[in-house]
């Protein structure tokens, strides 16, 4: 089974203080052309509510639970809410008894406590049996925050194994695509298209971060393009610890983030854990990328108008490209697009396929992404569907699909 990205924060807080502000991606308001006769009125919300979903119902549950700690040793205040639904079981494998070995779902305000081997925070909500493998759970979730914890902004993280748009259960098939956040008590999982229906219902966020492995895909990315304005992922599978939540929050706290500088603080002190802490990736190049979602539009127009000369090469390219294109976790279906589509631009001959290429690249580095991390150079921020043997046919219900030339390609590439 996939491991989910698990993230534990052990730096102290001065750790976060001691950095100078990243100025690559300040954004800088020009107030002198906004003329008042009055002082402005202060908005007294807090800047942002990050509303944690963390689904320990299967083998991850021990994690689940030093999350929840990690997540105290930072803390709400005046500026930041933090809430979390938690949900454990019992019986599974990797069955924690920590805290009491409570089973469940909660509803947490999670507040500033040093204690990493119990939870102290108040239990908001005592929900009993709920499935976190729900999209109607995760809606309910995100109104009930909303509703109770105001704030100017919202960032929804989901926490549990990933698998981009396919199942991380081959037995959920049948259910079409899912993707994140396995219930192995109902047997239940949320797709990426479930996860942007439950985020429209509930009033949406202005920052998602998919906490599992393979979610930074192309077909992930623009499913969610209109359920928030910046989103963060990592096209690996990913270890089991990774350090930056207690950092991020700690910028947080700081200065009020937009949601770019929100996403480049996710990427950053994830990259930082690997290359300043020493981090283990368990023998996998770790990634983390940021992506604007509103530009998610112009990439898909950009993709197509590459993949209309891109047919039309040679077989012999195409295939090799295939071959040789960086591959991500344990399906060779999840490759790079950056890197296939410089292979394919490096041997082909036709001049329209190379501008279209480099325009695509160019986009995809200066415009789409806010920022791309990864220990290897072949790991451009996002991933593509590309068959290494035959077509899935639930790939062309994907709105990318029904809106793009993608699974037209990816069948074509099929046969390669």
């Amino acid at each position: 089974m996939l491991k989910a990205l698990l993230l534990f924060c052990f730096v102290p807080f001065s750790f976060c203080a001691e950095l100078e502000p990243l100025n690559s991606i300040e954004i800088v308001k020009a107030a002198a052309d906004i003329q008042s006769d009055t002082l402005p009125v202060k908005d007294s919300k807090p800047d942002w509510t990050f509303m944690w979903f963390i689904n320990g119902k299967n083998d991850l549950e021990e994690f689940a639970m030093v999350d929840m700690n990690e997540l105290e040793f930072a803390g709400s205040d005046s500026r930041i809410n933090i809430v979390a639904q938690v949900g454990r079981m019992s019986g599974q494998d990797g069955d924690d008894v920590s805290d009491g070995n409570w089973t469940g779902v909660r509803r947490y305000y999670v507040t500033k406590d040093n204690d990493r081997s119990k939870i102290k925070s108040p239990i908001v909500e005592n929900l009993g049996k709920r499935d976190m493998g729900s999209w109607k759970e995760l809606a309910e979730f995100i109104k009930w925050a909303r509703k109770n914890y105001p704030a100017k902004k919202y960032a929804l993280i989901m926490w549990d194994h990933g698998n981009g748009w396919k199942p991380v259960d081959d037995g959920n098939w049948q259910n079409f695509y899912k993707g994140f956040s396995l219930d192995e008590e109902t047997g239940n999982e949320i797709s990426v298209p479930q996860m942007a229906r439950a985020l429209k219902i509930a009033g949406g966020a202005d920052f998602i971060l998919l906490d599992g492995c393979n979610m930074a895909m192309a077909s992930v990315v623009y499913e969610l393009k209109d359920a928030a304005k910046v989103l963060a992922a990592s096209q690996e599978t990913e270890p089991g610890m990774v350090v930056r939540y207690s950092n991020v929050i700690a910028r947080a706290k700081q200065k009020d983030l937009s949601p770019e500088e929100l996403g480049f603080y996710f990427v950053h002190y994830y990259g930082s854990y690997f290359e300043e802490m020493g981090g283990d990736n368990e023998g996998a190049p770790a990634t983390q990328s940021a992506f604007r979602l509103y530009k998610a539009g112009d990439f898909l127009r950009l993709l197509d108008e590459w993949i209309l000369p891109a047919m039309k090469e040679r077989p012999e390219i195409l295939s090799l490209a295939k071959k040789e294109a960086k591959i991500f976790g344990e399906d060779s279906d999840y490759r790079d697009l950056a890197d296939f589509v410089r292979k394919v631009s490096e041997a082909s001959r036709s001049a329209e396929l190379k501008f279209r290429s480099q325009r695509l690249l160019d986009f995809l580095s200066r415009e789409f992404l806010v920022l791309n991390w990864a220990q290897d150079n072949r790991s451009g921020g996002v991933s593509i569907y590309i068959p290494s043997d035959k077509y899935i046919e639930a790939y062309s219900g994907l709105a990318i699909s029904k809106d793009g030339l993608i699974d037209d390609f990816a069948r074509f590439m099929a046969s390669k």
